[in-house]
């Protein structure tokens, strides 16, 4: 799972078919659990990409923990974030 927060509050996203689904989410933060993550700071994943958690984690490891990243999910709602490491 990859998590972000946004003063304290925040969500998780992990992978499911080949799509990154919001698998938790924090009281506060203004997405639902099983929205589909589009893009990150415009960076989209097609559904046709068979990209796995340990692609997006290496792709969220290229921000800094407290960096902030606009995550944009296939209903068009948008929310920016700081990115955050979850232990496991």
């Amino acid at each position: 799972k990859i998590g972000w927060q946004n003063g304290g509050l925040g969500f998780e996203i992990m992978s499911l078919n080949s799509k990154f689904m919001v698998w938790s989410v924090r009281k506060g933060i203004p997405v639902k659990r099983g929205l589909i993550v589009k893009s990150i700071n415009g960076i989209e994943f097609k559904d046709t990409e068979n990209r796995s958690i340990e692609e997006l984690s290496k792709f969220i490891g290229t921000f800094s923990p407290g960096t902030s990243v606009i995550v944009e999910f296939t209903n068009g709602k948008k929310v920016s974030v700081m990115t955050q490491r979850i232990k496991k």
